[in-house]
Parts: structure tokens; sequence; C-alpha cells
């Protein structure tokens, strides 16, 4: 059951109740003014929502402060999501602490879009890091547009060699270098997930930054398979 709220503040007991009945919540693009709801949202409704399993906020516009409240709520409440979205929602690597602390008491989690933030390198390894540590059986990761760089790729080799559950990785518009991007292919390729990759048609793959680490890396990959 798929619940998708127009919200006004004055009938949030309604809302409430619904909420606390429903399993599945889908805010995306709902709200012209998405910090007010947010708001609402925080203080109001999500606390105590034990059953929830889907929460899409993706494209509210409720920000990253709210989006950071929701987040503790469901750490404290102990929910335990099969899909968290919240795309375009300002996220910086400041608040990637928070999603990583969630998503390690996760594991249920096979759905992953934080598209359209801004994450950048240190936020995304976080995050990566945070899903090889969960037990959760990711299958699709959508880290778009977010000013990644060649930095995260060690990460996102460790990811994916970790969870043979992975099936969608989206990467496109960020800045990972080519030679990232190559080493990244040859893991899925060698692990037989050719497809599990989107296209990089919008990924900025002159970006050099994060390069030595990356020669590291493939003198490493390069001993595990000889």
């Amino acid at each position: 059951m798929e619940l998708e709220v127009d919200l006004i503040s004055s009938f949030i007991p309604e809302y409430s109740l619904s909420l606390s009945l429903s399993l599945s919540l889908s805010l995306y693009n709902t709200f012209e003014s998405g910090e007010g709801a947010g708001a609402i949202f925080q203080e109001k409704v999500f606390p105590g929502q034990k059953k929830l399993k889907r929460l899409d906020l993706s494209g509210t516009g409720i920000g990253e402060k709210h989006c950071v409240g929701i987040l503790k709520s469901l750490v404290n409440d102990e929910i335990d999501l099969e899909l968290l979205g919240m795309s375009e929602n300002d996220i910086s690597s400041d608040s990637a602490t928070v999603i990583a602390a969630y998503i390690k008491q996760c594991c249920a989690l096979k759905v992953l879009n934080l598209e359209g933030n801004e994450l950048k390198s240190e936020g995304a390894t976080q995050i990566c890091n945070a899903l090889v540590e969960s037990k959760c059986p990711i299958e699709t990761i959508n880290l778009y547009n977010n000013e990644i760089t060649a930095l995260t790729v060690p990460a996102l080799i460790k990811l994916i060699r970790s969870k043979p559950s992975l099936k969608k990785l989206n990467l496109d518009a960020n800045m990972i270098s080519a030679k990232g991007v190559n080493v990244i292919k040859d893991t899925l390729k060698e692990l037989k997930k050719d497809d599990c990759l989107d296209e990089m048609e919008m990924n900025d793959d002159e970006n050099e930054e994060g390069e030595d680490d990356i020669d590291g890396l493939t003198k490493m990959l390069e001993g595990l398979s000889t």
C-alpha cells in the first residue's frame, strides 16, 4: 500500500494515523514549499512509525536539515527500510555521517536513491563504507550528480565486491576520471556484472582528482587476480 500525501498542517493527526498503518510513503515532488512541510513531517509524523518500509522524499525540497532529522528518527526508532529516496534535497557531505549511521543498522535496504545532492567524494565514500558494513541486500544505488571524483573509487570497488546482491549502480554526471571509470567497469566485468553500471554519458572523465589512489588500487586488484 502506497500513501501519497498532499500535506496541510491542520490535518497532521489524520496523516499521522494513516501513516502508522502504511508500509510505504512516497512524497516524490509533492511539495511546492518543501521546508515547512519537512519540519512538520520531521517533528510530528515520522517519530514512532515502526511499520514503514519504503520512504521516498525525492524532489520534495524539504532540504538537508529536515532530511537529517528524519534520518535520526529512523535510527532512533530502528526502522528498517527497504527503500530510501532522498534525491534533490541539497544533502551535503556534512550529513553523510547521519546517512551512514542509518545504513549501518539496516538489514533490509535494497534501494538507495541519493541522486542530485552534494555528497562529493567524502560523503559518497562514507556511504559506500557503511553499505559494506551493513548486512543489507542492496540492489540499486543511485549517486547520480553528486560531485564525486575518483577519490571514491576504492570505496566503490570494495562495495561492489562485497555485495553480490548489487544489480544497478548509477554514477553518471559526476567527475570520476576515465581511469577510475575503467577500474569500476573492469571490476564489474570480472564479477560478470557488465550491465550493472548505468551509462556514464554525462560524467566528466577529464577530472584527475584521485588518480594516485587509482594507481595504487589498480596494483592491488592486479594482485588479487593473479
